[in-house]
C-alpha cells in the first residue's frame, strides 16, 4: 500500500524533534568532518539545538551488535543490550553493520577525522539480530529473534526508536503484530527496503513494507536511488546508503558502502 507523504514528513520532523542534540561547535580546522554531504542530502539544519529534546531518547538498534568497548564512538551513551541469535548478553560486534550503524547515529570521533551523529544524544540499545558462529559462518536469529527484540526494545528497554536494518520477505503474522504493537504504544520503527533490486527486483522486505513503518532507500550523492535499492510500496523515503562514512573494525573513520 502506497504511505502519505504527508505522514512520511511528519514522521521525520517528529524523529528531528526527539533526536537531534544540543549545540554543534565548529571543529579546529585540523580536524576534517567527513560526512557533511549525508547531513545536506536530508537537509539537516545548521543549528541542531533548534530540534534538541529536554530528555534523553532511547534508540534500539536491531542489528550486529556494537564493538565493545569503541572509544570512538561520541555522544550517545550505549546502554547494555541482548543477543536474540545466540542467546547471549555478549552484544559484541562481528560483522562491523551495528557499529557503523551506531556511529551513524551517535557521531565518532578517530586520529584527525570527525563524523557528526544527528543523534549523539541519545541512548542507544544494541539488539542483536545476525551474528558470526566462531567459525564465521553468518547466523541471523530468523524471525522470532526479530519479533523478540522489537517487543523488548518497547517493554524492556523502553526505546522510543527502533532500528532495524535488516528484514525478512515473508509477511509473518507474529512481525506484523509486533510492528502493530509499536504503533499502539506510539513507538516509530524504521527498517531498511532491501539492497537485492538487481537480483530480486519483486521482493518485498518486511517489516518495511508495513503501513506504519518508515522504509528507507538509498541515493547516491546525486540523489539517483541506486541500483541495489527495492521499488516499491515499502518506501516511505530515501537516504544516503552509498559513501556513507563512520568506523572501520581497526576504529579510523573510513567510507564504507553502507546498503540499507
Amino acid at each position: 500500500m502506497a504511505r502519505s507523504l504527508g505522514r512520511a514528513v511528519a514522521i521525520f520532523l517528529i524523529i528531528w524533534t526527539c533526536l537531534l542534540p544540543g549545540p554543534v561547535y565548529a571543529h579546529p580546522p585540523a580536524v576534517e568532518v567527513v560526512n557533511q554531504w549525508c547531513l545536506d542530502a536530508i537537509n539537516a539544519p545548521t543549528d541542531l539545538s533548534t530540534y534538541a529534546c529536554e530528555n534523553e531518547v532511547r534508540v534500539a538498534v536491531v542489528d550486529s551488535g556494537i564493538w565493545a568497548g569503541n572509544p570512538y564512538i561520541d555522544g550517545g551513551s550505549l546502554v547494555d543490550g541482548y543477543n536474540y541469535a545466540l542467546e547471549s548478553s555478549v552484544t559484541h560486534d562481528l560483522i562491523g553493520h551495528g557499529s557503523q550503524v551506531t556511529a551513524i547515529i551517535a557521531g565518532a570521533r578517530a586520529r584527525d577525522r570527525q563524523l557528526t551523529g544527528l543523534g549523539s544524544s541519545a541512548e542507544i540499545v544494541p539488539l542483536v539480530w545476525i551474528t558470526r558462529y566462531p567459525s564465521g559462518v553468518t547466523l541471523n536469529g530468523g524471525v522470532p529473534a526479530l519479533v523478540r527484540a522489537i517487543r523488548d526494545a518497547i517493554d524492556v528497554y523502553n526505546c522510543r526508536i527502533i532500528n532495524v536494518s535488516s528484514g525478512v520477505t515473508l509477511d509473518e503474522a507474529e512481525l506484523r503484530e509486533a510492528v502493530a504493537y509499536a504503533e499502539e504504544k506510539g513507538v516509530i520503527v524504521i527498517s531498511a527496503v532491501g539492497n537485492r533490486n538487481q537480483s530480486e527486483p519483486e521482493a518485498v522486505y518486511y517489516p518495511a513494507a508495513y503501513e506504519t513503518v518508515i522504509g528507507v532507500g538509498s541515493v547516491n550523492r546525486d540523489l539517483s536511488i541506486l541500483d541495489f535499492s527495492q521499488r516499491n510500496a515499502g518506501v516511505t523515503v530515501t537516504a544516503p546508503g552509498e559513501g556513507v562514512a563512520s568506523l572501520s573494525p581497526d576504529t579510523s573513520v573510513r567510507t564504507p558502502s553502507l546498503r540499507t
